[in-house]
C-alpha cells in the first residue's frame, strides 16, 4: 500500500511535469474539489485540516510580519539517559531519493549518492558539543538562487498570537516544515498561514503565498510525538503560476543511514539572531534524541534559535538538494545541538502526497 501511495501521488506527478517541459498551469495541478477528494485517501497515520481551519484571506501587512514572534524552539528536560546512536535505525524499507526542480536549470539533480563511510561509524555517539559550522546566507544574491530560493519564513497564528517558523518548498504547491508549526500537538491547528520564500530584512522578493491546508502526522497532531514532528502546507497558486515554478522545489530522501552530513537552514529569530536573515548550520550526525518514540530523531551540532523550527536539513547540498529532516527540538541546557526527525517510508509517502496537491 505504501508503494502505491508514493507512486500515485508523487513520482507520477513529477514525471508528468518533467516530461511536459515544466509547462505549469497558472491555476496549479488540482482544483479545490480534487484536493478534497485526495484527502479522503489519507492513511490513518496522517491528518489534515477540516472545516475548522481558518486560511489567510489576504497578505499580511509589513507591520503584522514584523510583530510575529519566533515560535519557541521546543526544549525538553533529559532524563539523564546515556546518549545512543544507531546509524541504521529507523529504516522501514528500501532507501531512495526523489529529485527536486531548479527553475534556473543550473543545478544537477542527481538521483542517488553514496553514504558517508569510514571508521568514524565505530566512534559514535560523539560527545557534546558536536562540531558544526554556521554561516549567514548572502540574502541579496544567494538567497534568490536555488536551492536557497526554496527556503523562507512561515507566518501563522496559534491561540490568537502571531508566530513565525521556517519552511521550504517541497513540490509545485507544497511546503514542508515542523509539525509544531502547523499544529500545537494537542489537536489545534495553526491558522492564517502565509509563506515568504527567500525572506530578507523584511523584504519578500518572491511575494507572500497563502497556505490553504495543513497536513501532519496524527501522532504529532494529537500526541506531540517528536518522532513525527513533520508538517506540510498546501500553497494556493497565484494567477501567475505556482510557487514551485517560481522558487523551484527541493528533492527528498528516505531510509538512509543516519551517518550523513547536512546543511540545516532556517531563520533563527531569538538572540543572538534577529530573524531577518537566512542562516545555515553544516554538521554531521552525532547521536539520537532522548525524546519521542520511533524512529528516534537525529542530533547535529547547531546553535540556531527560536524561529528556525521547520527549516530543512538538506543532504547533497547544491547537487541533489534532498530534504532529509527539519529543525525540531533540543535538550534544555544544550544550546549547541539541534534534533530533527528521521525520514522513513511514511515521510517519503507524505512528501509524495503533498506533491500531488
Amino acid at each position: 500500500m505504501k508503494t502505491q501511495f508514493a507512486r500515485k501521488f508523487g513520482f507520477v506527478v513529477l514525471a508528468v511535469l518533467l516530461l511536459a517541459g515544466l509547462a505549469f498551469s497558472p491555476s496549479g495541478f488540482r482544483s479545490q474539489a480534487s484536493a478534497a477528494s485526495q484527502a479522503k485517501d489519507l492513511p490513518d497515520y496522517l491528518v489534515t485540516t477540516g472545516s475548522e481551519y481558518l486560511a489567510a484571506t489576504r497578505d499580511w501587512t509589513a507591520k503584522e510580519l514584523a510583530a510575529a514572534v519566533p515560535y519557541p524552539l521546543p526544549e525538553y528536560e533529559s532524563t539523564g539517559d546515556a546518549l545512543t546512536a544507531d546509524v541504521f535505525a529507523g529504516a522501514t524499507g528500501a532507501r531512495g531519493v526523489a529529485p527536486g526542480f531548479s527553475p534556473e536549470k543550473t543545478i544537477s539533480l542527481t538521483s542517488s549518492w553514496q553514504e558517508m563511510a569510514g571508521s568514524a561509524i565505530t566512534a559514535l555517539p560523539l560527545p557534546y558539543p558536536l562540531a558544526f559550522t554556521v554561516n549567514k546566507v548572502d540574502v541579496f544574491s544567494s538567497s534568490k538562487k536555488y536551492p536557497f530560493s526554496t527556503v523562507g519564513v512561515l507566518f501563522f497564528k496559534q491561540a490568537g498570537r502571531s508566530y513565525r517558523c521556517s519552511a521550504s518548498v517541497i513540490g509545485m504547491n507544497a511546503i514542508v516544515t515542523a509539525g509544531h508549526c502547523v499544529s500545537n500537538g494537542a489537536g489545534v491547528w495553526s491558522t492564517n498561514g502565509v509563506f515568504v520564500p527567500a525572506y530578507a530584512n523584511g523584504v519578500a522578493p518572491a511575494g507572500q503565498w497563502k497556505v490553504a491546508q495543513w497536513l501532519t502526522f496524527t501522532a504529532w497532531h494529537t500526541g506531540a510525538d517528536l518522532a513525527r514532528d513533520w508538517g506540510w502546507g498546501r500553497i494556493t497558486p497565484k494567477t501567475t503560476g505556482s510557487i514551485g515554478a517560481k522558487t523551484g522545489f527541493l528533492g527528498y530522501a528516505w531510509n538512509w543511514s543516519r551517518y550523513q552530513h547536512w546543511w540545516a537552514l532556517g531563520y533563527p529569530a531569538e538572540a543572538p539572531y534577529d530573524g531577518l536573515w537566512m542562516w545555515t548550520c553544516q554538521s554531521a550526525y552525532g547521536y539520537d534524541s532522548p525524546f519521542g518514540t520511533e524512529p528516534k530523531p537525529m542530533g547535529i551540532g547547531c546553535d540556531m534559535t527560536g524561529g528556525c523550527s521547520g527549516g530543512p536539513w538538506i543532504l547533497q547540498f547544491a547537487t541533489g538538494n534532498y530534504v532529509n529532516s527539519v529543525n525540531s527540538h533540543r535538550t534544555v541546557g544544550f544550546p549547541l545541538e539541534l534534533f530533527g526527525p528521521y525520514s522513513d517510508t511514511a515521510v517519503a509517502d507524505t512528501h509524495a502526497y503533498a506533491r500531488g496537491w
